[in-house]
């Protein structure tokens, strides 16, 4: 990482500024996950769901590091597939890299 003026790295500046590091990627995913849904009205419905998983730079040797999530949405199926909105809650946010605590995701396709 590059040292800035202030004596800060960029990396340490964009957290400070209150903005996102991007994931560098990584070389093994892990992911599990499990959703209930519900009929609504007309043609939607609802939708509670539970996430568990994440990346790894290499193979891991613990398996207990995951990052979990919990949420709901609302599902609506098109003549052209299916649509989702969801809004999912960060249940141990990684405040060092000021990841949200909510975030909203809109789907269309398999969900």
């Amino acid at each position: 990482m590059l040292a800035v003026k202030d004596g800060c790295t960029a990396a340490a500046n964009t957290v400070a500024s209150g903005r996102q590091i991007p994931s560098e990627g990584g070389e093994f995913f892990g992911l599990a996950k499990a959703e209930l849904r519900f009929p609504g009205f007309s043609v939607f419905d609802f939708g509670a769901f539970f996430e568990v998983g994440n990346l790894w730079l290499a193979m891991p040797t613990d398996l207990t590091r995951v990052r979990t999530v919990v949420g709901s949405g609302v599902r609506y199926v098109t003549p052209i597939g299916p649509l989702a909105f969801d809004l999912g809650v960060n249940l141990n946010p990684d405040r060092i890299i000021n990841e949200p605590i909510v975030v909203a995701h809109f789907n269309i396709g398999v969900f």
